[in-house]
């Protein structure tokens, strides 16, 4: 029984911080794209690490994906993350979540965190070996991003997999 209870304690603990990681991201792709659309470039500019910087970063051919900007797909994923998170963590204090559906949901939600961490591996890889500039701001969403996918591998594989 003790043995459940602190696992119970490092998932809820886990998923705090994957909500708490998430509203981060999503308040970093809103301040991107509202200094990016309000052509501030004195805010965009002051988070370079290169020639250039943010703003380089927010203007090149490479900030969009399929014509829609980049921190857009930030918005709506950690959006979405945070209401997930939000969901499993309520069900850690009173489920309401069948077991079965549980294990195919985090699987489910692993695959979108790999391909997440996918996609801001190819962005850090063109801020520094295509563009040679990077944004602070791009840097912390990619970093948190690979954070989280890490931890959630290392805690399915832990606590769900397992058993």
């Amino acid at each position: 029984m003790e043995k459940s209870k602190s696992v119970l304690t490092c998932t809820r603990i886990l998923y705090l911080f994957f909500i708490i990681a998430c509203i981060a991201n999503l308040l970093l792709s809103v301040y991107i794209t509202v200094q990016k659309n309000h052509n501030d470039t004195v805010a965009v500019e002051e988070c370079f690490l290169g020639d250039g910087g943010c703003y380089t970063v927010q203007t090149s051919i490479y900030a969009k994906t399929f014509g829609i900007a980049n921190p857009y797909y930030g918005m709506g994923f950690f959006g979405i993350g945070i209401l997930l998170f939000s969901l499993l963590l309520a069900n850690s204090y009173r489920a309401f979540i069948p077991k079965l559906y549980l294990k195919e949901g985090l699987d489910i939600i692993q695959f979108f965190l790999i391909i997440g961490a996918v996609f801001s591996i190819w962005l850090l890889y063109v801020q520094f070996f295509i563009l040679v500039t990077t944004c602070k701001y791009c840097l912390w969403v990619d970093a948190i991003m690979i954070v989280m996918v890490a931890l959630f591998s290392v805690y399915k594989k832990k606590f769900v997999d397992e058993k």
